[in-house]
């Protein structure tokens, strides 16, 4: 199943970076409908967001997800072991019209998965042990590595990650290249989830009436509703930052925004999520009047960059409603009644 050369290269990979050697986390996305995307991609990481896709600067102390474009496939790697894209609420977003290959490994254990079409198959729990765990309703499509993962062929721990990554190259096609980290690509920026659940950002998950409502109505008016939104969720929350308050006063007055001044909002935002810093998720109930303020927050930058964009993506109107709460019925009521008077 997997070549000498793939297992030698892996090995020695492995042998040169330490960092790699100590945690890892390697995801192959293979799609079945058309060719890779890296902006469809990226759209499947946060169900349906509109992440940013950057160019990686080596010495960022916080990096995105690092991305590896190939003619077969789109790979993901995350530096420090602790994975976004390995969680399986994600793995099966990425893996809608797709085969997904997934390992892992870092302090707590080792795990291998594979997923498709919506759904995880298999998974191996605890590689290194000789006696792995092998699960899923699909175990067949894991059976061989699982055999050789647990074979005393491949007892010594370096050599199973080595055998792992060679694994999914053989499956997918896909390498990670040497001393990939240390040359120019792009990453992903993910947005810290505002719940364990990991809730898709696209709005017609949660207002699939209300989202082809206002998708069908003009750009102007979705322009107006964006605006009106980020206006409702400031005056209800105060999100603090300069920024936020200078663009909600161009939007009360129809101004156009500039790319400087969102970029802004954006770190003003990320300061509100400071108490949740560090952490893979926030939890809500730690704090419930600043998580509101900041998924607000979230909510006006969204809304205004959607504006600055066409109005074209409502992911705004998903933080909003995260924000709002009980209040958000109030909300959909006027949206559907501005839709309707401008459209008529």
């Amino acid at each position: 199943m997997i070549g000498d050369e793939a297992l030698e290269y892996y090995h020695e990979l492995l042998r040169t970076d330490p960092d790699l050697e100590s945690s890892l986390c390697w995801t192959v996305i293979q799609p079945l409908d058309g060719p890779p995307s890296l902006r469809e991609t990226a759209r499947r990481l946060t169900g349906g967001g509109r992440p940013d896709v950057v160019d990686v600067n080596p010495e960022d102390p916080y990096p995105p997800i690092h991305a590896h474009e190939t003619p077969s496939g789109i790979a993901l790697l995350e530096e420090d072991g602790f994975t976004y894209a390995g969680l399986d609420t994600v793995l099966c977003r990425l893996s809608r019209h797709a085969r997904v290959w997934h390992v892992s490994w870092n302090v707590v254990g080792a795990f291998f998965f594979y997923a498709a079409n919506g759904h995880i198959l298999a998974q191996i729990k605890d590689f290194p042990l000789p006696r792995s765990y092998l699960l899923g309703s699909e175990q067949v499509f894991l059976q061989a590595e699982a055999e050789t993962l647990g074979s005393g062929a491949s007892r010594i721990w370096p050599s199973k990650r080595a055998r792992a990554l060679a694994m999914i190259e053989a499956r997918s096609g896909v390498r990670l290249p040497q001393g990939f980290l240390d040359r120019p690509h792009l990453g992903i920026e993910i947005e810290q989830p505002i719940s364990s659940e990991i809730p898709p950002l696209d709005f017609a998950c949660h207002e699939p009436g209300l989202d082809a409502w206002i998708r069908s109505a003009p750009a102007p008016v979705r322009n107006i509703m964006l605006r009106r939104v980020a206006v409702t969720l400031f005056d209800i929350f105060g999100p603090e930052g300069a920024a936020i308050e200078s663009v909600i006063g161009q939007a009360r007055g129809g101004e156009q925004f500039d790319a400087a001044i969102l970029s802004e909002v954006k770190r003003d935002v990320l300061n509100l999520g400071s108490w949740w810093e560090g952490q893979l998720f926030a939890h809500r109930d730690s704090n419930e009047d600043v998580w509101r303020r900041w998924v607000a927050g979230r909510g006006i930058y969204h809304c205004l960059r959607s504006v600055s964009e066409g109005a074209t993506y409502l992911d705004g109107l998903t933080y909003a409603k995260f924000a709002l709460g009980e209040g958000w019925d109030n909300a959909t009521l006027w949206m559907r009644e501005m839709v309707l008077e401008e459209t008529r």
